[in-house]
């Protein structure tokens, strides 16, 4: 492995197209985020090109004191699906939109018919309108820039059509990031799509999978899950975690606290969970401090009540990250919880 102090005295530019970039809040800006703080110590300086006033699930503004000092950030416009979906379903224009909230089994006309349209004509996803303002910017930024290389991280697999005409346009090297699936994944599945929708969604995978000079997954279940990658130019980067997030030191307490901290959409709804806190109540229940950080879907709502547990079990809004690092750390016991069905590849931040 080569010496971090002799390449940072050669450095390059790598071009980042990311869209979930601070004050976006929540796991997927966690990634690229880690990777830009330490990109530079192997001789990469960093340029991000990101969407302005995106929709994020969460907004977490403490995150922006982590960007290091000197990062060049590019923002550009965007024509939001979401911003129409909340403006034409009378929601609050200013409010986060919910993780998978087209994906639900119970909802209204103007959901179903907002979730069909997404589904089968805002492909790959409902982030589709920062495309081509990410190419036209980050062609400006080639141009003036002069990156050797460029580097994009999705979801929303959106973008990485956007990196795709980049690397054609420009004849730079491309390097695709996925964290997630793309049509293998899970929440990809509940999703009622015509077969001419599939058939397209399914060649635009393949279009830049095989069109990167490399391909990195976040696990090897996520890599066997992209349709066509070529196994010598793809590799596997698991989350992980920087030690230098974790310094608070765990205060004593009389309860045994478990925490969650994320978003649960329906195929994560514990059921069972509750189910065992529910017998354990008779006996246990004064010890117990349970904590769910984020937003849950309507199913866990009916599940905490339909087992009686809504006293012993306490859903919280989503806290900054710093905060909520000091509740991981306070904890007793963390809960993981990967979704029912269609759950390979799995290999969240939180396992770390």
């Amino acid at each position: 492995m080569a010496d971090p102090a002799s390449e940072r005295n050669s450095s390059k530019k790598v071009l980042i197209l990311t869209y979930y970039w601070p004050p976006a809040g929540g796991p997927g800006v966690q990634r690229v985020l880690k990777f830009v703080k330490y990109l530079p110590e192997w001789g990469w300086e960093p340029l991000i090109l990101t969407v302005k006033n995106g929709e994020y699930p969460a907004l977490d503004p403490s995150l922006l004191k982590e960007i290091p000092e000197g990062v060049k950030v590019y923002a550009t416009q965007s024509l939001e699906f979401f911003s129409l979906f909340k403006r034409l379903t009378g929601r609050n224009s200013q409010a986060p939109i919910e993780t998978y909230i087209l994906n639900r089994k119970q909802a209204g006309w103007k959901d179903r018919l907002f979730a069909w349209i997404r589904q089968n004509l805002f492909l790959p996803d409902a982030r589709l309108g920062w495309a081509p303002f990410a190419f036209r910017k980050g062609m400006e930024i080639i141009r003036k820039e002069k990156p050797a290389l460029i580097f994009s991280s999705s979801p929303p697999h959106s973008l990485q059509l956007a990196a795709w005409r980049l690397a054609r346009q420009s004849g730079l090297p491309w390097v695709a990031d996925f964290r997630d699936p793309w049509t293998e994944a899970f929440w990809d599945k509940s999703m009622e799509r015509t077969s001419w929708a599939a058939a397209r969604n399914k060649r635009m995978e393949q279009r830049v999978v095989t069109g990167a000079d490399a391909l990195i997954a976040v696990s090897n279940g996520v890599k066997e899950l992209l349709a066509a990658a070529p196994r010598e130019h793809t590799y596997v980067i698991p989350n992980g975690y920087d030690a230098q997030d974790f310094t608070a030191k765990k205060e004593p307490s009389s309860r045994f606290r478990i925490v969650y901290a994320g978003h649960i959409a329906a195929s994560q709804n514990p059921t069972r969970f509750f189910q065992a806190i529910a017998a354990l109540r008779t006996s246990f229940g004064d010890l117990l401090d349970i904590r769910f950080y984020g937003k849950a879907d309507r199913e866990t709502h009916e599940a905490i009540a339909r087992e009686g547990v809504g006293d012993l079990v306490h859903l919280l809004p989503y806290l900054p990250h710093d905060q909520i690092l000091t509740e991981i750390v306070n904890a007793d016991l963390l809960l993981l919880l990967i979704p029912a069905e269609y759950g390979k590849g799995i290999l969240t931040g939180k396992g770390f």
